[in-house]
């Protein structure tokens, strides 16, 4: 039998042996290390960016230059005057067929680099339709390496991922989110540091934070990884990597979670996987920010109102964001906003207004009678 290494061997094998020489070669090995896109804010409208874009910069082109006799012209016109009509003819017969023939030099090479970019779903058509240079390099100066890049090859030309034709393309790997918990308790198992983690995959200690939170990442790196650590323990070899992808679900089907989980079953884990650590809320005419302060209005709800089920109507849907009206019946038993317990049966109606980056809720709004 033939004992193959895994991936993750091989990259520890091999090492840091290619030194990048500039900053292209830079940009393209913290792409294919994950490293980029980096940024969290979008550059286009200020937001919390959720999306992936592309630019292209071609920093330097190949020119060609012609070289060969000159003064051609100069001379027929003298031969014209001098000559005549016919004398001139045989003059330019001649220097076309015994002439030195003009030769094409090339100077300089095609430098060009793909890169990604974060930006809010809703800045995308903005994204899309700019063919301003000077809007395209101020949005790459978000990204310090990007920047750098900008100070190495000023005239550089920009363009968006639509003329480039990468957005959404087959050439480019797609991103997954990973249950970032189960990857962390794996390393923590192995007893190994992030750092450690990093070498003994071959990726930076930066990705394997981005694994523990989540990713998104692509699936050859999820792979690494989990081989990394199945080479230190026989529990995590059995398992499968499709139990750590999560699969990706619609705004509909999200909101429709949340309610069922978080008040139907009363499940508060559900609010650390589908409510992000930033996300701000607005109810009760005021706003609350996190999940720990909203975790502590449901607790106050589900204690204030019981049996409580929540019946979703309907639901309108955008890309990143939905729209539920609610109805439920429910018994006024315990203090809620400082009114006692009135021990009657009340029917309320809402609607409930949120917004998801990487399938966890960034901006939520309640309004109900």
């Amino acid at each position: 039998a033939i004992d193959v290494p895994t991936m993750s061997t091989l990259r520890r094998q091999a090492g840091e042996t290619a030194i990048p020489q500039n900053v292209v070669e830079k940009i393209q090995g913290m792409v294919s290390c994950e490293e980029l896109p980096s940024n969290t804010t979008c550059p286009v409208s200020g937001l919390p960016a959720d999306t992936k874009v592309y630019l292209h910069a071609e920093c330097e082109r190949t020119y060609t230059k012609h070289s060969g006799p000159t003064g051609g012209a100069d001379r027929y016109f003298i031969a014209l005057i001098l000559l005549g009509w016919f004398w001139a003819a045989i003059y330019l017969v001649g220097r076309y067929i015994f002439g030195r023939k003009s030769s094409v030099e090339e100077f300089g090479r095609d430098v060009g680099v793909t890169f990604p970019l974060l930006i809010a779903a809703t800045a995308q058509e903005q994204f899309m339709g700019t063919r301003n240079q000077k809007k395209l390099k101020q949005w790459m100066q978000s990204t310090p390496i990007y920047a750098e890049l900008l100070e190495e090859y000023p005239s550089g030309h920009n363009v968006s991922s639509k003329q480039a034709n990468l957005m959404n393309g087959e050439d480019t790997p797609r991103s997954l989110l990973v249950h970032g918990d189960r990857l962390r308790a794996f390393r923590q198992a192995v007893k190994l540091t992030q750092e450690e983690a990093a070498n003994r995959s071959g990726y930076t200690d930066r990705l394997i934070r981005k694994l523990e939170r989540g990713g998104p990442v692509n699936l050859q790196t999820l792979r690494d990884v989990l081989d990394a650590y199945s080479e230190l323990s026989a529990e995590i070899r059995a398992v499968h990597l499709e139990e750590l992808i999560i699969q990706h679900r619609t705004p509909d089907q999200l909101i429709r979670e949340w309610f069922e989980r978080v008040f139907n079953q009363r499940d508060f884990s559900a609010i650390d996987e589908l409510m992000h650590p930033d996300v701000e809320l607005f109810a009760e005419g005021e706003t609350r920010h996190g999940q720990e302060v909203i975790r502590q209005r449901i607790a106050a709800l589900l204690g204030a109102f019981q049996p409580l089920k929540i019946t979703v109507e309907s639901i309108v849907t955008g890309p990143d964001h939905v729209v539920a009206y609610w109805h439920v019946v429910t018994t006024h038993s315990g203090e809620f906003l400082g009114i006692p317990a009135t021990g009657k049966e009340i029917e309320l109606r809402g609607s409930s207004y949120a917004r998801f980056v990487n399938e966890q809720i960034i901006e939520a709004r309640d309004h109900w009678d």
